[in-house]
Order: C-alpha cells, then sequence, then structure tokens
C-alpha cells in the first residue's frame, strides 16, 4: 500500500488566517455544510480563483454527498451570506464565491461579528442558527418573550448521524440509526413536501413502531390432519 506524501509543490489552497479561523469557529448547521464550504474554496482558492462554475453535481461527486442534500445545504450557505452565488441564465450553472466579509455571515457566535435581528430576518435563518445582538433585554421584552415561547413554532434542526446514535443510544432505542437517518436525509428532511420540525419526535415514533412491530401476536398455525391439510373448525 502506497503511503501519502502530500507536498506543496503539487498544490495548495492559500487561505487567510483571519478567514480560516471564522471556518474553524463558525456553529455550522450541519457536517455537509461545512463540507460543501471547504470543497468551493478548495475549487476556487485552490486553483487561485475568486469564483467557479460549480453545479450541484460535480459537488456532491466531489463531496461523497447526495445531490439532494447539496442542493438543500447550498442553498442554506447562499441565504447565510457564506457562499455567493452569480448565474447569467435562470437555470445556468451558478458561478459560486466564498463571502471574504464574514461579518455579513448569519449566524455566527457570541464571540464573533454581532448580528442585530433585521439582519436575521434579511438573510432568512432559523432561530437555532442565529444569534441576536447584544442587548440588555428590559423587563417587557422578558415578559414578551416568555409569553411567545409557548406558541412558537419548533424550527428545523437537520442532525448529524453522530447527533442521532447519541440521542438513540440515551433513550436506549434499538431500531438501525442508520436506516433512520439515511432514510431521511436523502429525502432533505422532508416528509410529504413538509420539513420536519422534530426528529427526534420521528426518532421515538420509530422506537413505538419498531416495539409495535415485536409485540405483535402471530397468527395462530392452523391444526393439521394426518394428509397435512389444514383442519376446518366444526362451525365453519
Amino acid at each position: 500500500m502506497a503511503v501519502a506524501n502530500p507536498q506543496t509543490e503539487n498544490g495548495y489552497v492559500r487561505i487567510a488566517n483571519e478567514l480560516c479561523d471564522e471556518i474553524i469557529q463558525y456553529k455550522w448547521n450541519s457536517l455537509s455544510e461545512m463540507k460543501i464550504t471547504l470543497f468551493i474554496i478548495r475549487q476556487t482558492y485552490g486553483f487561485n480563483k475568486k469564483s467557479r462554475q460549480l453545479s450541484v453535481t460535480y459537488i456532491a461527486n466531489g463531496t461523497k454527498i447526495p445531490a439532494d442534500t447539496v442542493k438543500r445545504n447550498l442553498k442554506n450557505l447562499i441565504q447565510k451570506k457564506i457562499v455567493i452565488a452569480k448565474a447569467e441564465y435562470s437555470n445556468s450553472i451558478k458561478t459560486l464565491s466564498i463571502n471574504k466579509d464574514y461579518s455579513k455571515w448569519c449566524g455566527v457566535t457570541d464571540d464573533q461579528s454581532s448580528m442585530t435581528s433585521h439582519t436575521q430576518h434579511r438573510c432568512g435563518v432559523t432561530d437555532d442558527t442565529a444569534v441576536v445582538s447584544h442587548v440588555t433585554p428590559n423587563k417587557r421584552q422578558n415578559k414578551d418573550r416568555i409569553k411567545d415561547s409557548s406558541s412558537r413554532q419548533t424550527t428545523t434542526t437537520i442532525p448529524t448521524l453522530e447527533e442521532v446514535k447519541e440521542y438513540c443510544s440515551s433513550k436506549g432505542y434499538t431500531f438501525d440509526c442508520n436506516k433512520f437517518f439515511s432514510r431521511y436525509e436523502i429525502a432533505g428532511w422532508e416528509y410529504k413536501g413538509t420539513q420536519i420540525k422534530n426528529w427526534k419526535a420521528l426518532a421515538d415514533r420509530w422506537e413505538a413502531s419498531e416495539q409495535k412491530e415485536d409485540i405483535k401476536p402471530k397468527e395462530q398455525e392452523p391444526e393439521l390432519d394426518m394428509w397435512g391439510k389444514p383442519i376446518k373448525p366444526r362451525w365453519e
């Protein structure tokens, strides 16, 4: 087996340390988002280019991520201002580039650039990825927040396979986590065209369904006569 021996002479990605640090510290919504971002960097900065035409299929082949998942996560990255996309025509392949002005990224961490609620709304970022700006809420705001929390719709959070396994292990679930994750990852975490809001509740239902199948009584096998044929009850 050949030993890997990468050398910069064979090519390298030139990226500013400041931008690299931001990518490391950013709270990614999923592993797929981070891999797609790094792949775009590899295909642009790795070729001394600022932007490049990259199709969904090309990204899927390069990252080993299903095309549907790439399409969904790429849309999220564009909405978050992490990736800039341009296209000459509506159906043409988009020219992609990384937005180096990370202060405009939506969902930055607390110790990085803060973001106002207006920016969150403009970028279309969900509550679980957006960070509210550092404003000390008054008593009225706290009261309204508590009042609205009960009626607020649960936002979509896409899990990783490790998170699914960890949750199922903590609950003592016995169903196949890989099968569960693959089923909804391929579907873009949608059910009948509707985005799944709570994957943990979905996992709970999967386990309940599995348990129901296990305790489902089997049909009683009919009694056989001397010729091996079922004996019909007398009342039939």
